[in-house]
């Protein structure tokens, strides 16, 4: 159990620094709006993007920072109040890492980096990546594993799994 700290820890760390590093490298080697093909259907494209998703709320900074502030810290005391929950270790990690470098480029230029670029779909970064990654894990160990959860219960209810004393 005492390993769940560390481990969130490094995985955050981890998530966070591939986020930065590939943030860094596109503003560093692609110009403005310069256009890198790799595949058919993806290519590289230093985008700025000052709103969020889907670039809504354009101008709106500080409204963005403030509540995307509140939400990374909501995630934090989240991910230390529950993760003693192995279930819960990746998706938090994914969501908290993701979070934080989308944050950390709106604090130091007022806006993040975009490079991805799929057809007919706005410009996204590995921080979309890892918050999506990370809602989808979400709703896999709630959908998926909510028999778990029940059986869970049960062996507390039961006795099983829980100490007694007398």
């Amino acid at each position: 159990m005492r390993k769940a700290p560390a481990r969130l820890f490094f995985l955050i760390l981890f998530l966070l620094s591939a986020d930065q590093l590939s943030k860094y490298l596109v503003r560093k080697w692609i110009d403005a709006h310069e256009s890198i093909d790799l595949l058919p259907f993806l290519s590289l494209e230093n985008i700025k993007n000052s709103g969020i998703a889907f670039g809504m709320l354009q101008g709106h900074t500080g409204l963005v920072i403030f509540t995307s502030s509140a939400i990374v810290l909501l995630l934090i005391v989240t991910a230390l109040a529950i993760m003693h929950d192995s279930r819960f270790l990746w998706p938090l990690a994914f969501l908290v890492g993701g979070s934080v470098g989308n944050l950390i480029d709106r604090f130091a230029f007022g806006q993040v980096t975009d490079f991805l670029r799929l057809p007919h779909w706005p410009a996204f970064n590995l921080a979309d990546v890892f918050i999506i990654t990370g809602v989808a894990m979400l709703l896999r160990v709630f959908m998926l594993e909510p028999e778990k959860n029940e059986e869970e219960k049960e062996e507390e209810g039961d006795g099983r799994g829980v100490s007694a004393s007398v």
